[in-house]
């Protein structure tokens, strides 16, 4: 079943208008009319038009996609391998793959502080498919007698439809009065005036200034490249101006040749002997190329990025191999943590097999490759200190227990410190129980996890 809204258009007086704008050619425009609140559409066009974010965004987000999500059994310490759940995830719509589906929540996630969901079919069966939808085309109305949203409405140019709230064993759904579709909403936290908590805030909010400060650069340094030309320096006259004409000089140079997109720009004037000298370069017109440089520092440092990922001037093989680590740490895991309770929460609840309080979507840590080696390594040494059983190593990666591997296992000819090894005495109680213990396993296999040895 293709998801088609344009079956469910909603009468006139309930449509809500949503204003769609081109951001592509003015983003100082964007700037001036957006200077409290980062709206999803200023968000999704700087993601659009800025090199940086859309490298940080994608740098995450594509590590993300690409970690499989697992149904595991909390109670049974196992993960399922086969459940149509996985298959919905598998191919969740026609026209996109699991990898894509995820990307899009990634990434609308990440870059608005919201990302949208909604599942086709009866709402009290399993889904049909899912889609995620831009949340440029969301709005959401709150309820005077709480602070929960009372509904979403979701509306293209051509298509409309609303979500109500349902409540249902003391949480809320929303779903469309034909029950029929489910939205699920993806929120980060909010810092937003008036705004309730019902949507969450752009991680670019708090950078705004950094990020208007890159724009400029760009289009002054673009001026400058365009023009090549530098304007900046004194006018002065050989005859002397009277106050108005000086003002109107001013006034002409402010609205004709300040700003980013001016520079570089001829001054031509006229009505007496002018002269224009450059002033001195040692400004480098305000050293665009390190502001730059630090902004790009600033955008990446917000966005969860290190550094040596995005800055090759103290690039190493160490520190880059150390900065992958520190990706996944502290953003691509964090991501995947957060989407998959999500998900979980959205899903498992429609399937009558599973239970929300025992199934959960995981991953297991050793189908990274990037995290693989680090996890096995420490393993190892856990398992080297002798203070682990088999079992308890298991758990760590989220394994099945197996039987007779929940014994901490020792070097057999251990003794405790300051025992006389070669006394002729050999009434010593605790070499008598080693080498007693020792006799006695002499015969006897046992097996540890996986593996069966016998005893020398």
């Amino acid at each position: 079943m293709a998801f088609n809204l344009f079956k469910f258009i909603l009468p006139k007086k309930q449509l809500i208008h949503i204003e769609h704008k081109n951001y592509s050619n003015s983003f100082i425009n964007i700037i001036k009319n957006n200077k409290n609140n980062m709206g999803h559409s200023l968000s999704l066009s700087y993601y659009n038009g800025i090199s940086i974010i859309s490298l940080c965004v994608d740098m995450i987000c594509d590590e993300f996609k690409s970690i499989p999500p697992l149904l595991f059994d909390k109670k049974k310490k196992e993960y399922l391998l086969s459940h149509p759940i996985l298959d919905l995830l598998s191919n969740p719509n026609p026209d996109f793959t699991r990898n894509e589906f995820l990307a899009a929540v990634a990434k609308f996630y990440y870059i608005t502080g919201n990302s949208y969901i909604i599942l086709t079919g009866d709402v009290e069966r399993p889904p049909l498919e899912m889609y995620t939808i831009s949340p440029d085309c969301v709005s959401v109305c709150g309820n005077s007698k709480d602070i929960f949203a009372d509904y979403y409405t979701y509306q293209t140019n051509s298509e409309n439809l609303i979500f109500y709230r349902d409540e249902t064993g003391g949480k809320f759904r929303y779903i469309t009065k034909d029950r029929r579709f489910e939205l699920w909403h993806i929120k980060d936290f909010t810092t937003q005036l008036g705004n309730d908590g019902l949507t969450g805030t752009s991680k670019l909010q708090s950078i705004y200034l950094e990020i208007s400060q890159f724009l400029e650069s760009n289009k002054h340094n673009l001026s400058m490249l365009l023009r090549g030309l530098r304007s900046s320096g004194i006018i002065t006259s050989e005859t002397a101006l009277t106050q108005d004409q000086v003002d109107g000089i001013r006034s002409q140079l402010d609205s004709d040749y300040a700003g980013a997109s001016n520079a570089g720009r001829p001054f031509v004037l006229s009505g007496g002997k002018f002269a224009f000298n450059e002033l001195s370069k040692s400004l480098k017109d305000m050293d665009f190329k390190d502001l730059k440089k630090e902004l790009k520092k600033d955008i990446a440092l917000r966005l969860d990025i290190p550094l040596p990922l995005i800055d090759t001037d103290g690039q190493s093989y160490n520190n880059l191999k150390e900065a992958k680590l520190s990706l996944f740490d502290n953003a691509v895991l964090k991501l995947t943590k957060k989407i998959f309770e999500e998900l979980s929460l959205l899903l498992i609840p429609r399937y009558k097999d599973l239970d929300i309080k025992n199934n959960i979507f995981s991953y297991n840590i050793l189908t990274i490759p990037a995290l693989r080696e680090r996890e096995i390594a420490n393993i190892e040494r856990l398992r080297n200190m002798n203070i682990m059983t088999i079992n308890e190593l298991r758990a760590i990666i989220e394994l099945k227990p197996q039987d007779n591997a929940d014994v901490i296992y020792q070097a057999i000819n251990l003794v405790p410190i300051g025992t006389e090894m070669m006394s002729n005495n050999n009434n010593n109680s605790e070499i008598q129980k080693a080498i007693k213990l020792k006799d006695t396993l002499k015969s006897i296999k046992y097996s540890n996890g996986d593996n069966v040895y016998l005893v020398d």
